[in-house]
């Protein structure tokens, strides 16, 4: 009951360090959404999403929208 509490309701941790990790953590978190509307509408989008954290400098500003929708 405890896992599938967790699966409904709570989240798992965050990532942190880099821009680049903390970018990954978006893409994740809006790919495990709880609502099926936030998540990423097709596995394409989510693709590009993906590879728009290759572009994430030092500043974690590039193609921010790309990330996080």
């Amino acid at each position: 009951m405890e896992v599938y509490h967790r699966t409904l309701y709570e989240q798992p941790p965050a990532l942190g360090g880099s821009p680049a990790a903390v970018a990954v953590d978006r893409v994740i978190r809006r790919a495990l959404a709880k609502r099926p509307e936030d998540r990423f509408p097709s596995a394409s989008e989510m693709g590009d999403a993906l590879r728009a954290v290759r572009q994430v400098g030092d500043t974690g500003e590039a193609r921010a929208h790309a990330i996080t929708g």
